[in-house]
């Protein structure tokens, strides 16, 4: 598993790509705001980052792949401010009184910012443990998935004319992919633990996604996040 994670990461960048292109990338010159520039640009290089670090540990240069590694001090951080600065950014654009859908996406970016930047300190934390390191950066990386995977879903669905499936279907496939590399990583406790804390944190996520709109402390702390950068 370890040794094809640069495939794993390709594979991520590409579906990024695809996903957030009529978006972002197709007007990455043209009326771009700064919050989607920010959060866009720190996230493509955090996934660059991630397939250069794994062609280097797979081509055994260690010695290169230590010095890069350095920079996810400074870009760790960057991505958690620029999800956290894009979410509020996003909620403050739209108008109230917040529609469900708003609410679950508003709690679903938050999410992602908090649990990214939790993935990315025990990967720094655990960095002399070559494994475990790279258990929590595969984890950082399933959490930018569904971003990039709904819109590209939802737009080829609807460029052939047929329904994409609920966004929280969607949402279970990184869970999905946590159970089955619990599964084919080797039985050790330590090893399993990223993609164990993973699962439990992203199926507690869709609950939450699925229920929070409907309780009334959520929509006052929502509508009180669209006064921050308004």
């Amino acid at each position: 598993m370890y040794r094809n994670a640069v495939y794993y990461f390709i594979a991520l960048l590409v579906i990024l790509v695809v996903g957030f292109w009529p978006s972002y990338y197709s007007k990455f010159f043209g009326e771009v705001t700064f919050g989607q520039h920010f959060h866009g640009i720190t996230m493509t290089l955090w996934c660059v980052l991630l397939i250069t670090q794994a062609w280097l540990m797979r081509t055994k240069r260690n010695k290169q792949h230590k010095m890069l590694g350095k920079t996810v001090y400074v870009l760790g951080p960057l991505v958690s401010i620029a999800a956290i600065y894009v979410t509020f950014d996003f909620i403050a654009k739209v108008p109230q009184p917040h529609s469900k859908g708003v609410l679950a996406i508003h709690w679903f970016g938050i999410f992602l910012a908090a649990s990214f930047t939790w993935m990315f300190i025990q990967a720094i934390r655990h960095r002399k443990n070559a494994r475990l390191h790279a258990s929590y950066m595969i984890c950082s990386s399933m959490i930018f998935l569904i971003p990039g995977l709904g819109r590209a879903v939802r737009d080829i669905a609807g460029s052939i004319g047929l329904t994409a499936p609920p966004f929280a279907v969607i949402m279970s496939i990184p869970l999905v992919i946590a159970v089955v590399l619990l599964w084919r990583i080797p039985a050790q406790r330590q090893l399993k633990a990223p993609f164990m804390v993973f699962a439990i944190a992203w199926g507690s996520n869709i609950f939450l996604f699925l229920t929070l709109p409907y309780a009334q402390w959520w929509v006052d702390f929502t509508a009180w996040s669209g006064l921050l950068l308004a």
